[in-house]
């Protein structure tokens, strides 16, 4: 179980760093106005949100199981900070 928390936190965490480039992009298509290339990635970071909770979904319910075993192992710690 733990082996795949930590490949889904890693995924995860990938989702969030393409998050944050696809807002750092919105932000300079609505600066540059630039309403198609802004409407395309709309729809791309609204598939990844989509992924993102759907990721969400599936480590909440491992995560709380192992955290009432015992304390985090060290690398699903550092994920989740």
């Amino acid at each position: 179980m733990t082996a795949t928390l930590n490949e889904q936190l890693t995924q995860q965490t990938e989702n969030l760093t393409s998050l944050k480039a696809m807002l750092d992009k919105e932000l300079h298509l609505i600066s540059s106005r630039d309403a198609e290339a802004l409407m395309t990635l709309l729809k791309d970071k609204e598939q990844l949100l989509g992924a993102i909770q759907n990721l969400d979904e599936a480590i909440n319910p491992q995560l709380q199981a192992l955290q009432q075993e015992a304390p985090l192992p060290e690398n699903i710690q550092t994920h989740i900070d």
